[in-house]
């Protein structure tokens, strides 16, 4: 249920057009254009124009990033701190946080 409601405001041009730009511009392109019919001459029209005009060169989004991407930065920054402070060995802090980080994307 909840899904359809997200669904429904995010994907469909009416409910766009009500919701309106005030925070920015929908991600649905088609909402995206219902919207852009809307747009009074100003700095949101130009906005738009310009976001439209760049549409073209802007790749796809990059990938999100692994589940375990907090826990693979803390630890890397672990690992860091034990090379920093003569704990281990750079060696040595690499195969630990190697096993480390194998566990954490598995999991």
């Amino acid at each position: 249920m909840l899904a359809d409601v997200i669904d429904f405001l995010a994907n469909d041009p009416q409910a766009g057009r009500q919701l309106g730009d005030d925070r920015g511009f929908a991600p649905n392109l088609e909402v995206r254009e219902a919207n852009a019919a809307d747009l009074a001459a100003g700095p949101a029209r130009t906005a738009h124009e310009f976001e439209s005009a760049m549409s073209g060169r802007v790749g796809p989004s990059p990938a999100p990033p692994p589940v375990a991407h907090t826990k693979l930065r803390e630890l890397l920054a672990a690992a860091a701190a034990t090379v920093a402070s003569e704990k281990y060995s750079p060696e040595d802090a690499a195969a630990e946080f190697s096993r480390a980080a194998a566990t954490a994307l598995a999991s």
